[in-house]
């Protein structure tokens, strides 16, 4: 948090970044972290200046997440709905760098459809980049939107060759076992 704090006079979309990191790993750490910043994130997100244009998929991203904690679901989810259609469009050094962030808001918005397709988009991506030891991860994540969505076929089609490409260049599995 601090990080991004100092960073925004100097480089905005660094400090974006930061912020987003930040935002992350709280969520992560959740009950773990200490007391109160969580929100102090998602205060000091919301306090960020606009950007010039349009907002981009980052930019919705941070908002949404952020509004959702501290003006409640109703405020954050016309936000977040737009956030669900930049994600979409996300550039391919973004879905790299922030792809894991990006299901987010269509979760939240209850958008199935939308989810799909930002999983299989992700895999096509980090496919298409050679990011192999990345590749189990979002194969990974798309088996279990398939298992979400009912497509109980796909989800284990996908979990089942998940290791094929891990395991051609060494590196180590994660194991999401008993999930399907």
């Amino acid at each position: 948090l601090e990080a991004a704090r100092q960073l925004e006079p100097l480089n905005f979309d660094l400090a974006r970044q930061a912020y987003l990191t930040a935002y992350a790993s709280a969520f992560s750490a959740s009950y773990l972290g200490q007391r109160g910043v969580f929100l102090e994130i998602c205060r000091a997100i919301e306090d960020l200046p606009p950007r010039p244009g349009t907002p981009d998929a980052i930019d919705l991203l941070l908002e949404g997440m952020a509004r959702t904690h501290t003006d409640g679901r109703a405020t954050a989810m016309p936000i977040l709905k737009r956030a669900v259609t930049a994600v979409a469009d996300m550039p391919h050094d973004d879905v790299l760098r922030w792809g894991w962030m990006a299901p987010f808001s269509s979760h939240v918005t209850w958008d199935p459809d939308a989810s799909t397709a930002i999983y299989e988009r992700q895999a096509q991506i980090i496919r298409e980049a050679g990011a192999l030891a990345e590749l189990p991860v979002y194969a990974q994540s798309l088996a279990l939107d398939k298992a979400w969505n009912g497509d109980l076929a796909a989800a284990a089609l996908r979990h089942a060759g998940r290791g094929d490409t891990g395991e051609a260049h060494g590196a180590q599995q994660q194991q999401v076992e008993g999930a399907l």
